[in-house]
């Protein structure tokens, strides 16, 4: 699956929380002012993985962790939760993808998503 990332909202990324929430186009406004969006470009069917790959405009995340609801919300609304640090031992994020190296891209408009 690939993505282009179409919009940014104003407190979608921060310094201080290693988390980046993905919506597709169908996201509301609400939802967009803390959303990176993302529109699929290509919807080859993807299984998020344990070890398995997300680049980032050709930057090669490598994932920790998949939350049960992950691939389905990827699937059907294009909802993901990145998560850029430690897997913890309990209450993962449900939605969540755990991504290491723990670092942020430099998410911008444009940004090609590559689901591997």
């Amino acid at each position: 699956m690939k993505a282009i990332v179409s919009e940014i909202g104003s407190q979608a990324l921060s310094e201080s929380e290693p988390i980046v929430i993905l919506f597709g186009e169908t996201a509301t406004p609400a939802l967009r002012k803390y959303s990176v969006i993302q529109k699929i470009r290509e919807e080859t069917p993807t299984d998020l993985k344990i070890s398995g790959k997300i680049l980032f405009d050709g930057a090669e995340y490598t994932i920790q962790y998949v939350g049960n609801t992950a691939n389905q919300n990827l699937q059907a609304i294009g909802h993901l939760t990145l998560v850029f640090d430690e897997v913890p031992e309990e209450n993962q994020i449900v939605n969540g993808v755990y991504l290491t190296p723990h670092v942020i891209p430099a998410f911008k408009k444009n940004t090609e998503i590559v689901y591997l």
